[in-house]
């Protein structure tokens, strides 16, 4: 079921399944989870959605999409708690809106609460 506009949450103590940060690498992202992935989920680049954009700058929030194209991971380095990755990809562009997206279960087999991560890249950090 989708829902749209304001929604009641009720806290329950427990922690949701979902990326807890993303963050730029030299070669790439660091995508970090709330818990352990099975490790054949995350290993396979065709598992995840990676699309670079920029956008025409409006008056408006945001703008027009534009030069948007497709990445895969060229490897995947897997934390050994299996928390978190990084992924290596060899065509990021400075000042492009990168989206992420992996529908991964965790260890107990739940869904992510939202599986995608949106990433604004400036430029690589030194190694």
């Amino acid at each position: 079921t989708t829902l749209f506009g304001l929604q009641r949450l009720r806290p329950t103590g427990k922690t949701a399944f979902e990326f807890e940060e993303v963050s730029a690498t030299a070669g790439g992202f660091k995508v970090s989870f709330t818990g352990p992935v099975p490790k054949d989920q995350l290993e396979k680049p065709e598992n995840w959605q990676i699309t670079g954009y920029t956008y025409k700058p409006s008056p408006h929030y945001g703008g027009p999409k534009r030069e948007e194209y497709t990445l895969k991971p060229t490897k995947i380095n897997i934390a050994n708690d299996r928390k978190s990755v990084e992924l290596v990809l060899d065509d990021r562009r400075p000042n492009f809106v990168y989206h992420i997206r992996i529908d991964a279960t965790n260890d107990a087999g739940e869904k992510m609460w939202s599986p995608e991560a949106w990433f604004t890249f400036h430029k690589a950090p030194a190694r």
